[in-house]
């Protein structure tokens, strides 16, 4: 037996967690400024990134609902506390009138009144005149009392 394989025997019977950890211990030892820099410029690109998405996230949420005609009708729906039936009799105002935005119903009280005479909706006229009062009396007192 030759005193090379004598050595490899030995190290063999020698723990191998400690051979490992020998090898690490070496490359830890390497571990230089550089490392550092390219971890920590990492990190912070990621943090950057986070919070960039968070913005355009935010952006686009605050923005978005309004660029559409119908989100911009459902807000102002929301806004005046309506109910889905009247939401949707306003919808359906639009609609018969050939709004390409349902929200001018909100800054046009004639509309409500020519919509009594749609055929369409002649059965519901007391609810419109009850909606109309609801979204443009409170407005008109509030202008009559200043004046």
């Amino acid at each position: 037996m030759s005193f090379a394989s004598i050595e490899c025997f030995l190290a063999l019977e020698e723990n191998p967690l400690i051979y490992m950890n020998r090898g690490f211990k070496d490359k830890a030892a390497q571990f230089d400024a550089l490392d550092l820099s390219v971890f920590l410029a990492i990190v912070v690109a990621l943090l950057v990134a986070v919070w960039l998405t968070s913005r355009i996230v935010d952006r686009i949420q605050r923005k978005c609902p309004y660029r559409s005609p119908l989100w911009l009708f459902l807000g102002l729906c929301r806004a005046h506390r309506l109910s889905w039936r009247e939401g949707r009799l306003l919808w359906q105002v639009a609609r018969a009138q050939r709004l390409e935005s349902a929200a001018r119903l909100f800054l046009e009280p004639e509309r409500l009144d020519a919509a009594k005479r749609l055929p369409a909706l002649t059965s519901r006229t007391a609810e419109l005149e009850s909606l109309g009062r609801r979204l443009f009396a409170e407005s008109g007192e509030s202008q009559d009392s200043h004046a």
